[in-house]
């Protein structure tokens, strides 16, 4: 294309004479826009080239910088290690290779809503008398009193009620489990009146987390990530375990009067429910 508008220019030129300057004009004007689209050409085929080699060259440079990077200890390119809604085999496996190994005790920390699933998957077996387990559990729940409970209820879609019954029953299993003389058992929990950002179950040195999304109760896909104190995950477990410091050291013991005010708040027999904490788990 471009020599085409070259030559038509130098046929113009050439052969309308009778126009005298216009179509010398128009001529010019048709060889120096061929002339000038031609260079442009030529020009963007060599930046092109060149591209394609500085390009080749920084992909040459990154995989040799990533691979010096991983290279190095402690340093862990892999994504962040997901398990599915409550990691139940999870942890079960970490605590018989804790057992296995003799560490004793073991430190299980968990903080949620109510911790129902972590007492029916997990604390039943550890709380539950003759268990020779040998932990030392700290839990924190949510205070069922307070309007920020109220407040999660209503962003989570939950039964305030429901809820506070699972809290309480959760509650009264512990201090159950407490309560029971056993050699290597220590359980502690607590009530925070303040909103939990995620629901977190440390076993030694691993860590699972969950963050809270709104309306949670309605999606199925939910997911825990997992962090060990070891390699470049320390910073992360170590983020979440002071996260449990915090809690822990903001959050109170519930004394039997709190449990009283909390049944009768939401109209709930306690009674009943203390006996149904004494009941053993059925999971079907």
């Amino acid at each position: 294309v471009n020599l085409f508008l070259v030559a038509i220019g130098v046929i113009v030129c050439l052969t309308r004479p009778e126009e005298g300057d216009v179509a010398l004009a128009i001529g010019t004007s048709l060889i120096s826009g061929g002339v000038a689209a031609g260079a442009l050409t030529i020009i963007r085929y060599f930046d092109d080239k060149d591209g394609q080699i500085q390009w080749k060259s920084l992909e040459t440079t990154v995989g040799w910088i990533r691979a010096s990077v991983e290279s190095l200890p402690g340093i862990d390119f892999k994504p962040t290690r997901i398990s599915s809604r409550g990691p139940r085999d999870e942890i079960t496996k970490i605590l018989d290779s804790l057992r296995e190994k003799g560490i004793a005790p073991i430190k299980l920390d968990a903080v949620g809503s109510s911790l129902k699933r972590f007492y029916d998957d997990i604390g039943r077996d550890l709380l539950k008398p003759g268990s020779d387990w040998k932990v030392d559990v700290r839990l924190v729940l949510m205070d069922p009193r307070t309007e920020v409970f109220k407040s999660y209820c209503s962003d989570q879609n939950r039964k305030g009620k429901e809820l506070a019954e699972a809290i309480l029953l959760t509650t009264m299993r512990a201090q159950n489990g407490a309560s029971t003389p056993r050699k290597g058992l220590k359980v502690e929990l607590q009530w925070d009146k303040g909103f939990h950002s995620v629901t977190l179950t440390r076993v030694q040195d691993t860590v699972f987390v969950h963050s809270r999304l709104l309306r949670e109760s309605a999606r199925v896909e939910l997911f825990f990530e997992i962090y060990r104190n070891a390699g470049s995950e320390h910073v992360y477990f170590n983020a979440y375990q002071e996260l449990f410091v915090d809690l822990w050291s903001r959050s109170t013991k519930p004394e039997p009067s709190d449990i009283t005010e909390a049944c009768k708040g939401w109209v709930l027999d306690e009674a009943k429910l203390r006996a149904d904490a004494l009941r053993p788990v059925d999971l079907g």
